[in-house]
C-alpha cells in the first residue's frame, strides 16, 4: 500500500491545491538547476546541450566548442542589450 507521506499532506488540506503547490515547488527546483546550468555554461562560453549537439556545433563552427574570449562590445548594443534586460 503505498501511502502519502506527512510533508506532501502538509502543503494543504485540499488534494487538488495540495497537487498544485507541490507541481510549483517541483517546477521552481527545475528552474533554478536549469538556471545554475545556464549560466555555467554560459560562463565557459560553452553550447548547452547533449554531448552530440556540442559535437555538432563544434563541427559547424570548425572551432571547440568553447568560443574563446569575446570582443569588446560597441557602446550602442550596450545600451540596447541594457534595455532589453
Amino acid at each position: 500500500v503505498v501511502c502519502p507521506h506527512e510533508i506532501y499532506l502538509a502543503i494543504h488540506h485540499d488534494p487538488e491545491a495540495r497537487l498544485c503547490g507541490y507541481r510549483q515547488t517541483v517546477a521552481l527546483a527545475r528552474v533554478k538547476e536549469d538556471l545554475s546550468s545556464i549560466r555555467q555554461y554560459a560562463q565557459q562560453q560553452k553550447a548547452l546541450g547533449s554531448e552530440r549537439f556540442q559535437e555538432a556545433i563544434e563541427r559547424q563552427l570548425a572551432r571547440p566548442g568553447i568560443l574563446g574570449r569575446r570582443k569588446k562590445p560597441l557602446c550602442g548594443v550596450v545600451a540596447k542589450l541594457e534595455l532589453l534586460t
